[in-house]
C-alpha cells in the first residue's frame, strides 16, 4: 500500500502548525486539571498577594542600593499599568508608602525579612512548575530549596531592574549618538515602538527566566520555556484588560463586598494571573513531552510520554534523573 504523502501547498505549513498548537493546548489543559491546577492557582494567588509588598520593598531597596531608586519606582509604576484600574487603586497607596520607606528598611535590615517573605510566593510558583513536569516536590532539603528560592527572587529582581534601566537609558543613548552623527528615521521609529512593547517584553523575560531556572534536570535538554512564557505574559495583559472591561460594565463588587471590594477584585486578579502562569508551565511541559516523543519515534514510547514520566524515568529530589544511563539532568 502506497503511503499518502503529507499535504503540500502554501497552506500546508500553517495547517500543521495549527494542528500542533491545538494538540499542545489540549494536552496542557488535560494536565492542568489532572494536576489540580485551580487549587494550586488559589494557593499561589494567596501567597503571591502576601509576598507582593515584601518583594516590591526588596526591589526598590535593591535599586536604591545602586543609586537607582527612581528606576525601581518606574518599574512599580509600569507594573500597575498592566493591571485593572481597580487593582491599581487598591495597591497604589501601600506601594507609595513602601517606596517612601525603602531606604530606611534597607538600613534597618527589614529588607532581609521582606526577602524571606517574598520567597514564599516564589516558592509556590516554583512548585507549580515542577508539578507540571511531574517532578518531585517533596519537602526534603527544605533549607536548600528556600535558599535557592531566595536566589531566584534576587535574580528576578535584577532582571526586572536591568530591563527598566535599559528602558530608561535607550532614549538618552539615542540622543547622545544623535549629537555626534545623524540617526536614520527607522531607528527612531523602532525606539518609539519599543516604548509600547516594553511591558509585554519585560513580562515575557521575567516568565522566561523563571520557567528556565525551575525546569527539572531531565527537561533542560529541550529548553521548552518560550511558549509558556509567551502565553503567561499575554494572559496577564489580557486578564488585566478583560477584568477592567468587566468591572466598568458589569461588575457589582461594591454592592456585594462593600469596602472590601478592592481587596476582593485584587485577589481575583491574582487568581486569574496565577492560573495563566500555571497553564503556561503546562504548555512548556506539553511541548517537552511532544519533543521527547518525536525523538523516541516509537508509538509505545509516545503513549508513555504523553502521560508524563515514563516507567524507566526515575527522578531524584532535585528534579534530575537518578539513572545515569539516560544522560539527562547530569
Amino acid at each position: 500500500m502506497t503511503a499518502v504523502p503529507p499535504p503540500s501547498g502554501p497552506l500546508a505549513l500553517p495547517r500543521r502548525a495549527a494542528r500542533a498548537t491545538a494538540a499542545v493546548l489540549n494536552d496542557a489543559a488535560r494536565h492542568y486539571f489532572a494536576h489540580n491546577g485551580p487549587v494550586y492557582a488559589a494557593n499561589m494567588a494567596f501567597l503571591g498577594m502576601l509576598a507582593l509588598f515584601p518583594f516590591l520593598l526588596f526591589l526598590v531597596s535593591l535599586s536604591g542600593l545602586f543609586g537607582q531608586t527612581e528606576t525601581g519606582a518606574l518599574l512599580v509604576e509600569m507594573l500597575l499599568e498592566t493591571v485593572p484600574d481597580r487593582v491599581a487603586d487598591t495597591l497604589s497607596g501601600p506601594i507609595e508608602r513602601i517606596i517612601g520607606g525603602a531606604r530606611t528598611d534597607l538600613l534597618t535590615g527589614g529588607v532581609l525579612v521582606a526577602l524571606w517573605t517574598a520567597s514564599a510566593g516564589v516558592h509556590a510558583a516554583r512548585v507549580t512548575v515542577l508539578r507540571a513536569f511531574e517532578a518531585p516536590t517533596s519537602t526534603r532539603r527544605e533549607i536548600r530549596r528556600r535558599i535557592e528560592t531566595l536566589g531566584l527572587v534576587i535574580l528576578l529582581s535584577i532582571t526586572a531592574t536591568g530591563g527598566i534601566a535599559l528602558y530608561v537609558l535607550t532614549p538618552a543613548a539615542i540622543a547622545l549618538v544623535e549629537s555626534y552623527a545623524a540617526i536614520p528615521k527607522p531607528v527612531f521609529r523602532f525606539a518609539a515602538l519599543t516604548q509600547y512593547l516594553f511591558s509585554p517584553a519585560l513580562l515575557f523575560a521575567v516568565h522566561w527566566v523563571f520557567y528556565r531556572i525551575c525546569l527539572p534536570g531531565w527537561a533542560k535538554r529541550d529548553r521548552a520555556v518560550a511558549p509558556g512564557a509567551l502565553f503567561a505574559a499575554l494572559a496577564w495583559l489580557a486578564i488585566g484588560w478583560g477584568l477592567s472591561l468587566y468591572l466598568r460594565n458589569l461588575g457589582q463588587y461594591d454592592a456585594t463586598y462593600g469596602s472590601l471590594s478592592g481587596a476582593v477584585v485584587t485577589q481575583l486578579f491574582f487568581l486569574l494571573g496565577s492560573s495563566g502562569f500555571i497553564f503556561g508551565a503546562e504548555i512548556n511541559a506539553a511541548v517537552t513531552r511532544r519533543r521527547r516523543a518525536a525523538r523516541a519515534g516509537r508509538t509505545g514510547t509516545r503513549d508513555a510520554t504523553s502521560r508524563g514520566i515514563q516507567n524507566d524515568d526515575v527522578f531524584n529530589d532535585d528534579g534530575g534523573q537518578a539513572r545515569p544511563d539516560h544522560g539527562a539532568g547530569q
